[in-house]
């Protein structure tokens, strides 16, 4: 038996499985996002967004026809953010799975005879299964992206981007399917003809994302990812509408001079002052889902209730951008391994520039190594970094070029990141949606030599290149970082102070477990001007652990 239901228990689909030996319950958050397909030969569920040309087949029907032509190898072929559930009547074979960069997860929960599949972990929940899983924990403290086992709890796990579950008889095993190239073209190394390409890639991807609606929104900060994101959606030639905050008394963190650059643009501009939603202001949602916690949650929520009170029911973003360019940090060492005059004359213009001790960060052993660091090392107690340093080991080289670029774009923490995003944007009834997680930028991206994705002087060089003529001289040419750090300063050091102190000097607390002492107690204490962000993080860090588990006292 296969039963769909929502969140809420009522059911949406129920069909008899002849030939299997076990019984299929599929919870979905979103029944907007589902659909299926049944012939005599099999059954498909299609849960999410399918970003392609369709022509008038449903999303489930689409898949069927790939999988009955290709099996397994068709996966490749899917672009979109989804989770897939497939039968085959005859052999009585199952296989769940979700796209490849794992956007929409997997839950999956095993109960006698019974598999229990969710997009979110908490349908799954219950007083016997909800145990914390904490070897994930180490690598959330850690700040690095655990290669599999991502789930935070013990019993209910998650399935990792391109694995498949695949059922049949009493078998139950999770399958890879797919495998991300390491090539990097270096061949093909023209900034202009890169950029164009960029582009077209860019507003074919809008327009895939966005084809069911006539109006979208973009969530727009003055940075370049999300002007240019906006900038984009106006060639679809539907009415985009821009969400946006300003922090009038936070001169580091307001963005208006940029914001305003674009208010010559076809824009349905809409805007907020931003500085009463601090971090933990009341009320605070907490998510049994993960402890990953946004602290700019009520600011999201803000543009989410906003477009939905003006109708619009899809956003865009231009979150993750970022991810794609970290790859610049490989620039110089690009150049000396596949352009050595070039690398030559380079390191002359940085010396000269920036002198000796930066331009010899561009060249340090880290850069070199085919293996990702644990970022948060410094601040996690002996016992925690050793388990973790342990796992390390195991760990296969990266063998792309860019390996710290690899694991942030390919890695469980950031699909999770993705992921759990949806949980807030279905509660305010809006999909969000990350033209910069497309799987096709992303493929064409991560082919790129990183002195194209930008250098020391020249950040995201290839945005800005491809966004000359379209975005405002004044965006192109910022140098000035966007942060929200002010913002978060005054809600947990000012305004929630008193409460982040409660929370993590109670007794009950086991943040400690994890974290020295002295590094938290180093910002509890006496926190001030000189305070660092990754102090800041930190703590963050340890309070949203503690308020997540405390949660989990009610399932």
């Amino acid at each position: 038996m296969l039963l769909i239901t929502d969140k809420h228990g009522l059911e949406l689909f129920s069909k008899k499985l002849t030939n299997s030996q076990k019984r299929f319950k599929f919870i979905v958050h979103c029944k907007e996002l589902l659909s299926y397909f049944v012939n005599e030969n099999s059954i498909t569920v299609f849960y999410g967004f399918l970003d392609m040309d369709i022509e008038n087949l449903s999303p489930a029907e689409f898949v069927n026809s790939k999988i009955k032509l290709k099996q397994y190898d068709s996966l490749a072929d899917l672009y979109g953010s989804f989770v897939i559930f497939h039968y085959e009547m005859n052999s009585g074979r199952s296989c769940v799975f979700s796209d490849i960069l794992g956007d929409f997860l997997v839950n999956y929960y095993i109960y006698e005879k019974e598999i229990r599949i969710s997009d979110f972990p908490q349908p799954l929940l219950n007083k016997t299964n909800s145990s914390i899983n904490h070897k994930r924990l180490l690598h959330y403290f850690a700040l690095t992206q655990p290669q599999n086992d991502g789930s935070f709890f013990s019993e209910i796990k998650q399935l990792s981007p391109r694995k498949l579950l695949e059922i049949e008889n009493d078998r139950v095993q999770e399958v890879n399917y797919y495998q991300p190239s390491v090539d990097v073209d270096f061949k093909h190394s023209d900034i202009n003809i890169a950029a164009n390409h960029l582009l077209q890639l860019m507003q074919d991807v809008i327009r895939l994302q966005t084809k069911k609606h006539q109006q979208f929104g973009v969530t727009l900060s003055g940075g370049m990812d999300s002007t240019f994101v906006a900038a984009n959606g106006l060639k679809t030639g539907k009415k985009v509408s821009t969400y946006s905050y300003l922090f009038p008394n936070m001169p580091e963190a307001d963005e208006k001079i940029w914001i305003d650059s674009m208010r010559n643009m076809e824009f349905d501009m809409n805007t907020f002052v931003g500085e009463s939603y601090w971090p933990l202001k009341p009320e605070w949602n907490i998510s049994l889902n993960s402890p990953v916690s946004n602290p700019y949650r009520h600011l999201k929520t803000v543009i989410y209730q906003r477009a939905q009170s003006q109708n619009v029911q899809l956003l865009l973003s231009g979150v993750f951008a970022d991810h794609l360019y970290s790859g610049s940090n490989y620039w110089l060492i690009d150049q000396i391994k596949h352009s050595p005059l070039k690398a030559i004359n380079s390191l002359y213009q940085l010396l000269k520039r920036f002198g000796v001790r930066k331009s010899l960060k561009q060249i340090s052993p880290a850069k070199w190594s085919k293996k990702i660091g644990i970022a948060g090392s410094r601040w996690m107690t002996p016992d925690s970094c050793s388990v973790l340093k342990k796992e390390f080991v195991s760990y296969a080289k990266i063998q792309h070029s860019h390996p710290q670029q690899f694991a942030l774009v390919y890695g469980m923490s950031t699909a999770q990141s993705s992921w759990l995003e949806n949980e807030y944007a279905f509660k305010e009834n809006v999909f969000i949606r990350h033209p910069f997680r497309d799987r096709r930028i992303v493929d064409f991206m991560m082919k790129l030599p990183a002195w194209l994705l930008g250098e020391t002087s020249k950040r995201k060089a290839l945005l800005t290149t491809a966004g000359k003529g379209m975005l405002p001289d004044s965006i192109l040419n910022r140098k000035k970082l966007t942060t929200l750090s002010p913002l978060f300063i005054k809600g947990v050091q000012e305004k929630e102070f008193e409460f982040v102190k409660q929370v993590l000097t109670d007794k009950s607390s086991t943040w400690n477990d994890f974290i020295d002492t002295k590094a938290l107690n180093k910002v509890l204490k006496s926190p001030d001007e000189n305070t660092k962000e990754s102090e800041y993080l930190l703590l963050w860090q340890c309070l949203s652990y503690e308020l997540w588990k405390n949660k989990l006292t009610e399932v």
